[in-house]
């Protein structure tokens, strides 16, 4: 059997590959979510995914969201929008101000316009709230912006 030499063993597809992975910015890390806490149920899921606001958003907090929705710009129903980002996984074991914080970065991100597609992985808000965008309810976010086939 004849030897093969050292050029015929390079694999250019690989190259390739490696060559594209230097010059890709890498996601932003994922965030690790804690596990609800027991004190505090899993909410049920409403008629677009979402639980209709977390049990422990009174009014005042509530106000907290409205009003970083109408200062920010949000385009469409706040309501809806609040219920998908509430059924976010881990959205459910975030303190008041960190919950604020990622609102504010879904508002930036998935409701106003940016330069980032809502489903690219690259989207900031995906490092934001360590979701990946295949486990996002697409179906009730697009209804939320008039866009259901």
């Amino acid at each position: 059997m004849a030897r093969r030499s050292w050029l015929e063993n390079l694999n250019p597809a690989r190259w390739l590959e490696r060559i594209v992975d230097a010059i890709t910015p890498s996601p932003a890390p994922r965030r690790r979510t804690p596990p609800p806490s027991p004190d505090r149920p899993t909410p049920p899921r409403g008629p677009t995914g979402g639980g209709g606001g977390l049990p422990y958003d009174d009014e005042e907090n509530d106000s907290d969201f409205r009003d970083s929705w109408a200062d920010m710009g949000g385009v469409g129903s706040y309501t809806a929008n609040k219920e998908i980002f509430d059924s976010l996984p881990g959205m459910y074991g975030e303190d008041h101000e960190t919950r604020l914080e990622l609102w504010d970065t879904y508002i930036t991100y998935m409701n106003g316009q940016t330069g980032y597609l809502a489903k690219d992985p690259n989207n900031p808000f995906w490092g934001a709230v360590g979701v990946t965008p295949d486990r996002f309810d697409w179906q009730a976010w697009r209804a939320t912006k008039g866009d259901t086939p």
